[in-house]
Protein backbone atom coordinates (compact mmCIF):
# COMPACT_ATOMS: atom_id res chain seq x y z
CA UNK A 1 0.00 0.00 0.00
CA UNK A 2 1.26 3.45 -0.72
CA UNK A 3 0.14 6.28 1.18
CA UNK A 4 -1.07 9.52 -0.40
CA UNK A 5 0.53 12.24 0.96
CA UNK A 6 0.41 15.88 -0.88
CA UNK A 7 4.07 16.50 -1.25
CA UNK A 8 4.10 19.97 -2.41
CA UNK A 9 2.32 21.02 0.31
CA UNK A 10 4.50 19.30 2.67
CA UNK A 11 7.75 20.20 0.52
CA UNK A 12 6.30 23.85 0.82
CA UNK A 13 5.62 23.71 5.17
CA UNK A 14 9.10 22.75 5.30
CA UNK A 15 10.86 25.60 3.69
CA UNK A 16 8.53 27.77 5.21
CA UNK A 17 9.67 26.12 8.96
CA UNK A 18 12.91 26.33 7.93
CA UNK A 19 12.95 30.34 7.02
CA UNK A 20 11.04 31.09 10.55
CA UNK A 21 13.89 29.64 12.90
CA UNK A 22 16.25 31.63 14.03
CA UNK A 23 18.35 28.91 16.20
CA UNK A 24 20.20 25.61 14.88
CA UNK A 25 18.00 23.79 18.13
CA UNK A 26 14.83 25.59 16.90
CA UNK A 27 15.82 24.06 13.51
CA UNK A 28 16.35 20.55 14.72
CA UNK A 29 13.03 20.57 16.65
CA UNK A 30 11.32 21.80 13.72
CA UNK A 31 12.44 19.70 11.40
CA UNK A 32 12.62 16.45 13.61
CA UNK A 33 8.90 17.05 14.41
CA UNK A 34 8.01 17.68 10.79
CA UNK A 35 9.83 14.32 9.30
CA UNK A 36 8.15 12.17 12.03
CA UNK A 37 4.64 13.87 11.66
CA UNK A 38 5.13 12.73 7.98
CA UNK A 39 6.44 9.11 8.60
CA UNK A 40 4.50 8.24 11.10
CA UNK A 41 1.80 9.31 8.94
CA UNK A 42 2.78 6.72 6.31
CA UNK A 43 3.46 4.12 9.09
CA UNK A 44 -0.65 4.36 10.02
CA UNK A 45 -1.49 3.50 6.51
CA UNK A 46 1.51 0.77 5.74
CA UNK A 47 0.28 -2.72 5.23
CA UNK A 48 2.60 -5.56 5.48
CA UNK A 49 4.78 -6.54 2.28
CA UNK A 50 5.38 -9.61 0.60
CA UNK A 51 8.84 -9.77 1.08
CA UNK A 52 9.22 -12.38 -1.29
CA UNK A 53 8.51 -10.36 -4.31
CA UNK A 54 11.16 -8.23 -3.08
CA UNK A 55 14.64 -11.01 -3.20
CA UNK A 56 17.16 -9.52 -4.97
CA UNK A 57 19.07 -12.44 -5.61
CA UNK A 58 18.39 -16.25 -5.30
CA UNK A 59 22.33 -16.73 -4.24
CA UNK A 60 21.48 -14.82 -1.19
CA UNK A 61 18.96 -15.99 1.03
CA UNK A 62 16.87 -12.56 2.85
CA UNK A 63 18.27 -9.93 0.61
CA UNK A 64 15.50 -7.81 -0.25
CA UNK A 65 15.25 -4.30 -1.97
CA UNK A 66 12.14 -1.76 -1.99
CA UNK A 67 12.90 1.13 -4.34
CA UNK A 68 10.96 4.09 -2.85
CA UNK A 69 10.13 2.87 0.32
CA UNK A 70 10.02 6.43 1.76
CA UNK A 71 8.32 8.68 -0.85
CA UNK A 72 10.33 12.35 -1.71
CA UNK A 73 8.37 14.34 0.83
CA UNK A 74 9.79 12.15 3.40
CA UNK A 75 13.45 11.72 2.06
CA UNK A 76 13.54 15.73 2.37
CA UNK A 77 12.39 15.84 5.55
CA UNK A 78 14.57 12.94 7.08
CA UNK A 79 17.50 14.76 5.28
CA UNK A 80 17.17 18.10 6.68
CA UNK A 81 16.38 16.36 10.30
CA UNK A 82 19.80 14.87 9.99
CA UNK A 83 21.18 17.71 8.92
CA UNK A 84 19.44 19.62 11.84
CA UNK A 85 21.12 17.68 14.21
CA UNK A 86 23.52 19.19 16.40
CA UNK A 87 27.15 19.39 14.74
CA UNK A 88 28.61 17.53 18.34
CA UNK A 89 26.66 14.51 16.57
CA UNK A 90 28.89 14.30 13.77
CA UNK A 91 31.92 12.05 13.71
CA UNK A 92 34.44 11.88 11.20
CA UNK A 93 35.74 8.40 10.06
CA UNK A 94 37.86 8.59 6.78
CA UNK A 95 35.56 9.06 4.10
CA UNK A 96 32.34 9.13 6.16
CA UNK A 97 31.05 11.14 8.61
CA UNK A 98 28.64 9.41 10.75
CA UNK A 99 25.85 10.04 13.70
CA UNK A 100 25.25 7.48 16.39
CA UNK A 101 21.61 7.26 18.03
CA UNK A 102 20.39 4.94 20.56
CA UNK A 103 23.38 4.36 22.48
CA UNK A 104 26.74 2.49 21.59
CA UNK A 105 26.73 -0.84 20.19
CA UNK A 106 27.87 -3.62 22.75
CA UNK A 107 26.99 -1.46 26.05
CA UNK A 108 23.35 -2.57 26.62
CA UNK A 109 23.63 -0.15 29.85
CA UNK A 110 24.06 3.15 27.66
CA UNK A 111 20.92 3.66 25.83
CA UNK A 112 19.11 6.85 25.01
CA UNK A 113 15.98 7.26 23.28
CA UNK A 114 16.01 7.65 19.43
CA UNK A 115 14.95 11.25 18.18
CA UNK A 116 10.77 11.32 17.17
CA UNK A 117 11.93 11.53 13.22
CA UNK A 118 14.14 7.98 13.61
CA UNK A 119 11.02 6.70 15.92
CA UNK A 120 8.89 7.08 13.21
CA UNK A 121 10.60 5.44 10.94
CA UNK A 122 11.00 2.42 13.16
CA UNK A 123 7.43 2.08 13.23
CA UNK A 124 7.53 2.12 9.04
CA UNK A 125 9.82 -0.33 9.38
CA UNK A 126 7.93 -2.46 12.02
CA UNK A 127 4.39 -1.82 10.33
CA UNK A 128 5.51 -3.17 6.94
CA UNK A 129 7.04 -6.24 8.50
CA UNK A 130 10.92 -5.99 8.15
CA UNK A 131 11.32 -6.15 11.83
CA UNK A 132 9.18 -8.06 14.10
CA UNK A 133 7.77 -6.22 16.95
CA UNK A 134 10.01 -8.36 19.62
CA UNK A 135 13.00 -7.46 17.34
CA UNK A 136 11.92 -3.40 17.59
CA UNK A 137 15.11 -1.69 16.15
CA UNK A 138 16.66 0.46 19.43
CA UNK A 139 20.09 1.33 17.22
CA UNK A 140 20.74 3.88 14.31
CA UNK A 141 23.58 4.74 12.69
CA UNK A 142 23.40 7.32 10.28
CA UNK A 143 26.25 7.28 7.54
CA UNK A 144 27.14 10.33 5.06
CA UNK A 145 29.92 9.43 2.37
CA UNK A 146 31.35 11.96 -0.21
CA UNK A 147 31.01 12.15 -4.21
CA UNK A 148 33.12 8.08 -4.79
CA UNK A 149 33.33 7.44 -1.28
CA UNK A 150 32.77 3.97 0.09
CA UNK A 151 33.91 1.63 2.66
CA UNK A 152 35.50 -2.10 2.51
CA UNK A 153 33.85 -5.04 2.43
CA UNK A 154 32.49 -6.22 6.20
CA UNK A 155 30.11 -8.08 8.60
CA UNK A 156 27.88 -6.01 10.50
CA UNK A 157 28.36 -8.85 13.63
CA UNK A 158 26.30 -10.76 15.97
CA UNK A 159 24.79 -7.20 17.64
CA UNK A 160 22.76 -6.68 14.43
CA UNK A 161 21.83 -10.07 13.97
CA UNK A 162 19.94 -11.32 12.52
CA UNK A 163 18.49 -8.54 10.51
CA UNK A 164 19.89 -5.20 9.10
CA UNK A 165 18.00 -2.63 7.43
CA UNK A 166 19.51 -0.51 5.09
CA UNK A 167 17.58 3.28 3.87
CA UNK A 168 19.43 5.43 1.14
CA UNK A 169 18.79 8.83 1.24
CA UNK A 170 19.94 11.83 -1.18
CA UNK A 171 21.16 9.82 -3.98
CA UNK A 172 21.90 6.28 -5.38
CA UNK A 173 24.42 3.94 -3.88
CA UNK A 174 25.91 0.54 -5.11
CA UNK A 175 26.18 -2.26 -2.21
CA UNK A 176 28.40 -5.21 -2.93
CA UNK A 177 27.40 -8.22 -1.37
CA UNK A 178 30.05 -10.78 -0.79
CA UNK A 179 30.47 -14.15 1.13
CA UNK A 180 31.69 -14.06 4.31
CA UNK A 181 34.54 -16.50 5.88
CA UNK A 182 34.36 -17.99 9.63
CA UNK A 183 36.44 -15.27 10.10
CA UNK A 184 34.66 -12.35 8.68
CA UNK A 185 36.65 -11.56 6.18
CA UNK A 186 35.34 -10.94 2.38
CA UNK A 187 34.74 -13.88 0.07
CA UNK A 188 33.95 -13.72 -3.53
CA UNK A 189 31.42 -11.20 -4.98
CA UNK A 190 27.69 -12.68 -4.97
CA UNK A 191 25.73 -9.84 -6.01
CA UNK A 192 25.99 -5.80 -6.27
CA UNK A 193 22.80 -3.77 -5.80
CA UNK A 194 22.10 -0.02 -7.12
CA UNK A 195 20.09 1.58 -4.95
CA UNK A 196 17.80 5.07 -5.54
CA UNK A 197 16.31 5.69 -1.86
CA UNK A 198 15.28 2.19 -0.66
CA UNK A 199 16.27 -0.36 1.46
CA UNK A 200 18.13 -3.66 1.76
CA UNK A 201 18.21 -5.99 4.14
CA UNK A 202 20.92 -8.74 4.32
CA UNK A 203 22.00 -11.80 6.32
CA UNK A 204 24.66 -12.26 8.52
CA UNK A 205 26.45 -14.93 6.29
CA UNK A 206 27.28 -12.29 3.49
CA UNK A 207 29.53 -8.67 4.10
CA UNK A 208 28.56 -5.83 2.13
CA UNK A 209 30.24 -2.71 0.80
CA UNK A 210 29.25 0.20 0.33
CA UNK A 211 30.13 3.03 -3.12
CA UNK A 212 29.53 6.38 -4.15
CA UNK A 213 26.58 8.72 -2.58
CA UNK A 214 25.79 6.23 -0.07
CA UNK A 215 23.91 7.76 2.83
CA UNK A 216 22.09 4.85 4.64
CA UNK A 217 20.03 5.12 7.70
Amino acid sequence: MVARIDVRSLVKRAKEEQNSCSRPQDANKSYGALAAETVRQHAQQQTRLDLTKASVSTDIQKLFYLPEFVNQAEELQLLAAVDAAPATRWINAGERKMQNWGGRPGESLVREKLPQFLQALVELLLAAGIFPPEQTPQHVLINSYGKSAGIPAHTDGPLYSPCVATITLGGPALMAFHKAFPDGTPGDLVSEVCTSFGFCLASETFGHAGSPFLTPF
